[in-house]
């Protein structure tokens, strides 16, 4: 019984039988597949940390500060620990509020900007070359700092300036 399906067929398998082909290099058939493959994106990784600053020191008004330089009590010194930085702040009275002045200890942040932020509102600071900002005429109150630089930002959350 010759049906045409079966003449297609036989056709098919006379040219399987004489193909003299060559099968193209693997590279190109890989490339080929690759195109019709879907691909899951994958988030790019950042080299951009944020830390948490915890305190780690806190001398208050008055209290003796053997090993440190300080100036006879009249400031507030606080340091915080960072991972592999320290940041050390140190709070003074003045005639219109209160100063502030820091220094990011550990490299990376030369440059880079502080800002100081409460309920009514934020100032921003540059940071110099040897890793130090101020902030002049500051009011009490609670406050986070925000330390930022190329590759870390370092974050001091509710700091309490009185």
């Amino acid at each position: 019984m010759n049906t045409p399906n079966k003449n297609i067929i036989e056709q098919i398998i006379r040219r399987m039988e004489t193909d003299v082909s060559t099968d193209p290099p693997a590279d190109a058939v890989r490339y080929a597949k690759n195109l019709y493959r879907s691909r899951a994106t994958e988030p790019k990784s950042s080299a951009f940390k944020r830390i948490i600053a915890v305190l780690n020191v806190s001398l208050g008004l008055g209290d003796p500060v053997f090993g440190e330089r300080s100036t006879a009590g009249q400031t507030r010194q606080m340091l915080f620990d960072a991972g592999e930085y320290a940041v050390d702040l140190r709070l003074k009275a003045a005639r219109k509020g209160l100063n502030l002045r820091g220094q990011i200890l550990g490299e990376g942040f030369e440059n880079g900007k502080v800002t100081i932020k409460s309920g009514d509102g934020s100032n921003t600071a540059d940071i110099d070359d040897q890793g130090e900002f101020i902030f002049d005429s500051i009011q009490s109150g609670v406050y986070s700092v925000s330390i930022l630089g190329p590759e870390a930002e370092i974050v001091v959350q509710q700091l309490i300036l009185e």
